[in-house]
């Protein structure tokens, strides 16, 4: 694939290419996905959502590492924009999905397909650099997010990131400190701010060190 190419394919995989790209975002997302489901911080009733799971391989990590007594009190959600990665998830996690404790479906974070306050977590990695407007996303977020409930969002900072050279097609990128104000600009209080430099190759783009961040924000409650 041509750099377009996987601009198109991390946007939205999609075709007789979306299983490998799966699979390539599970492999490479592996470590900022971890992290960011530690910071969810989760606890016996939290009603899940995690935007953009893709073929949602950490799904079964995730819930089993809430098997402390309370793993049936937690209900995992996975929306995604793809419909290819909407089945592949579903097919990975047959018997979450069998169990009741986890569903998917296909959608779009400016249009959530869930009534007001339904989520006290939220989960969000390496996907904002499709949100756009950024706004209309954050908006919807806030709406179905209860007070007192947890965003976390992981993504590569821009000076890392403008360093790919897909990204031209179609990315909006953002340091930790924007996306912070645009978190309070929306009524969330950011509560948390890991930045990590240097943790590792970029496989196939040689010299180029991950630069990872991981924010977490609660809704206040009022």
């Amino acid at each position: 694939m041509n750099e377009q190419e996987i601009a198109a394919q991390l946007a939205r995989p999609h075709g007789e290419r979306a299983a490998e790209v799966g699979e390539k975002l599970a492999a490479s997302n592996q470590t900022m996905i971890r992290r960011a489901m530690d910071a969810l911080a989760l606890i016996p009733g939290d009603q899940v959502l995690e935007i953009g799971m893709a073929a949602g391989r950490h799904v079964d990590e995730l819930l089993r590492s809430a098997q402390r007594g309370y793993a049936k009190s937690i209900h995992y959600t996975g929306l995604d924009i793809s419909e290819d990665m909407v089945q592949e998830a579903q097919r990975i996690n047959t018997s979450w999905v069998a169990d009741g404790q986890a569903e998917f479906a296909l959608g779009s974070s400016d249009h959530l397909p869930f009534i007001d306050r339904k989520f006290t977590k939220i989960l969000s990695v390496n996907t904002l650099y499709f949100w756009n407007p950024l706004t209309a996303h954050l908006q919807e977020i806030v709406r179905i997010l209860q007070p007192g409930g947890r965003l976390v969002l992981g993504f590569g900072s821009r000076h890392f990131m403008q360093q790919m050279p897909f990204t031209q097609y179609g990315f909006s990128m953002y340091q930790p400190e924007e996306m912070v104000a645009q978190l309070h600009h929306h009524g969330l209080e950011v509560v948390d701010v890991q930045h990590r430099k240097d943790v590792g190759d970029v496989e196939g783009y040689p010299g180029i060190k991950k630069d990872e961040v991981i924010l977490t924000a609660v809704h206040p409650n009022q």
